[in-house]
């Protein structure tokens, strides 16, 4: 996912022939011819060409204090079948520019456009990039599927006098200033007189701004570079063109033929799920057995498959999660919620009762909690318990990158990004976030989810990273450290799920971004679906629809008694599963609820009943928002 390692790929590019003045590529139905400079004469699909001469011929540009470079004067060319490379010099960086086509299995193609740069100096100032874009539909009427932010799908007209730029923000500026925000880097272009699809994507973890090509007028992908560089440093950005036909769904799915294609759905169970349920530990232990009991006297054996419980707090600290990074392995045994009886910790959580702060959860169960013995053989008849039940399990992975500076053997100050974060009973010394560029915390993380694999595998259906949203979108690095932290946690969140995958392609990895409003980076993209930590508020869930798309959108809700309006609300707007929990804020588990909050319960989860969970998206007619043609109250 990272720029620095798609470097590496390029200096592995074969010998390559001279190109010819008019370099010419082919990919089944798809043929483009380049000029000697670089710049796309023409794309045609079949018989329908997609490019237009008066939009220019889309050469890359680079921005640097602020004069415009255009790369049209190139110092060498090469091309390789279906793919043709252009070097250019533009002040001190050498600018490598490829071009390729490629078919994909469904008779579409598609168009990858590849810039890169190195540097011969030491740089700060930031460096723009502009790749116009000349394609664009042969018809009068054109429109545009813009999945945006807020979870609504809009279909805009293109017109010359109404061209807006979306842009998608991650990491790196993007040189513009609009408020039009894209869920994902995919824009569609589509047209009533064909059945021909443009399909613009980019890279999720880079910030990309598009613009369609107006009749005379050219597009645009843009970018800018805004961390500096290292003499030797490389920087790439890829950008797609997918020619192809098909539903506003199929355009969205385009992005993980391209961008992503090696991220698969997740496995197929996540969308029976109709009931999730989180434990923190609970009752110093005892509540998982006891919920899991009465899980089981409510619901039929043939229905358990539908319900998932979390495993949560059964580590030693936050930031060590029972694992010897020495030895790369689980220690046997150890002491869960240690931290328990520390003055930080009474003294946070005996604080004032806020809504807001971390400490309101503990104010009613403080007194009971204890420390608990727990070992590798307790944590698999914990997992057994449930599923040999038959309801799923999932095992609770890490406080995202949170750790404390309190952890001997795990605590080095080059780690740190930010100081701040969750303090509870299993966490030591003052909290911080770990920087994901640091490759320490990277290989920690991964040695750590091999563990978990080696030793669990057979005995868990996933794992939940929690709070994968301490790393928001815009992140940087440190001095120590530096560049792109966001862009860093997405390649790292990808690199687990892949691992996942590896393992045993029926388990999840799930993130718990909180994308909203205010915006967070949406690291489900790259994951199997987001567990987010939004409390189930029912203004996040539209933020989350395109970031989980293809797989499934949970929550969960610590509070879920005292706020039982937002599981009515998931389920009758989104058909959501209903979210439960125990060990924290309201500390009511299954066992322990009364009849009519059982009744309530099981009502909602009988009403979504046994069908496949699939998300969409939202769709605006005039001043009316609807969900699968359900009305959508305001939130």
């Amino acid at each position: 996912m990272r720029a620095t390692r798609r470097a590496m790929l390029l200096a592995g590019l074969p010998q390559l022939a001279p190109a010819a003045k008019h370099p010419v590529l082919r990919a089944g139905p798809l043929q483009a011819r380049l000029g000697s400079h670089g710049g796309l004469k023409e794309l045609r699909y079949e018989r329908v060409v997609l490019s237009d001469a008066a939009c220019g011929e889309g050469c890359p540009e680079l921005v640097l204090g602020g004069r415009t470079f255009r790369c049209d004067q190139p110092v060498r060319s090469r091309q390789s079948g279906q793919e043709a490379v252009f070097e250019y010099r533009v002040e001190h960086l050498d600018v490598t520019y490829t071009v390729s086509l490629r078919e994909l299995p469904d008779t579409s193609a598609v168009l990858t456009q590849r810039i890169s740069w190195a540097s011969r100096q030491r740089y700060s100032g930031p460096v723009g990039l502009n790749l116009p874009r000349n394609l664009k539909l042969p018809a009068q009427s054109r429109r545009l599927f813009v999945p945006t932010r807020e979870g609504i799908a809009r279909r805009d007209p293109v017109t010359d006098s109404d061209r807006p730029t979306w842009l998608y923000a991650m990491a790196g500026g993007s040189g513009e200033s609009t408020k039009l925000r894209l869920a994902a880097p995919v824009l569609s272009e589509s047209s009533a007189s064909g059945n021909l699809r443009l399909t613009l994507c980019s890279e999720p973890g880079f910030s990309t701004s598009f613009q369609v090509a107006g009749s005379s007028s050219p597009g645009r992908f843009g970018w800018t570079h805004t961390s500096g560089g290292d003499a030797g440093s490389t920087t790439v950005r890829t950008f797609y063109t997918v020619i192809h036909r098909g539903s506003d769904r199929r355009a969205y799915e385009s992005l993980y033929d391209t961008a992503l294609a090696g991220v698969r759905p997740g496995p197929a169970w996540l969308h029976d799920i109709t009931l999730v349920n989180y434990d923190y530990l609970s009752k110093n232990g005892r509540g998982w057995f006891a919920d899991i009991d009465a899980l089981a006297r409510l619901i039929p054996l043939k229905e358990r498959h539908r319900v998932v419980s979390t495993l949560h707090g059964w580590y030693d600290f936050v930031g060590r999660y029972a694992f010897n990074p020495a030895t790369k392995s689980l220690d046997r045994s150890w002491t869960a919620f240690p931290n328990v009886g520390s003055p930080a910790f009474l003294a946070h959580a005996r604080g004032p009762k806020s809504l807001t702060a971390t400490h309101w959860g503990w104010r009613k169960i403080l007194d009971g909690l204890r420390p608990v013995e727990m070992s590798v053989e307790d944590l698999r008849r914990r997992m057994r318990y449930a599923r040999e039940r038959g309801f799923r399990c999932l095992l609770y992975f890490g406080d995202g990158l949170n750790a404390g500076d309190g952890l001997a053997g795990i605590h080095e100050p080059e780690k740190v990004l930010k100081w701040g974060g969750w303090v509870g009973p299993e966490t030591a010394g003052k909290t911080y976030a770990q920087n994901p560029l640091h490759p320490g915390v990277r290989s920690f993380f991964k040695n750590y989810l091999r563990a978990l694999l080696e030793e669990f595998g057979r005995e868990v259906d996933g794992f939940v990273w929690d709070e994968t949203f301490h790393i928001g979108a815009g992140q940087m690095g440190t001095d120590a450290v530096p560049g792109y932290a966001d862009e860093a946690m997405m390649s790292l969140v990808d690199e687990l799920r892949s691992a996942t995958e590896r393992h045993n392609s029926e388990l999840a990895f799930l993130t718990s971004d909180i994308v909203g409003p205010s915006y967070q980076a949406p690291y489900a993209l790259v994951a199997h679906g987001a567990y987010q930590d939004s409390m189930s508020g029912f203004h996040y869930w539209p933020y989350g629809l395109f970031p989980n798309l293809r797989n499934s959108l949970w929550s969960c809700n610590w509070y879920h008694q005292s706020t039982w309006n937002r599981n009515e609300q998931a389920v009758a707007t989104y058909e959501l599963p209903v979210a439960i929990s125990n060990g924290y804020g309201d500390d009511l588990g299954v066992a322990e609820m009364n009849a009519e909050q059982v009744g309530r319960m099981m009502t909602l989860f009988r009403k979504l009943g046994d069908r496949r969970l699939e998300l969409s998206w939202l769709e605006r007619d005039g001043g009316a928002t609807t969900f699968k043609g359900r009305p959508v109250p305001r939130a």
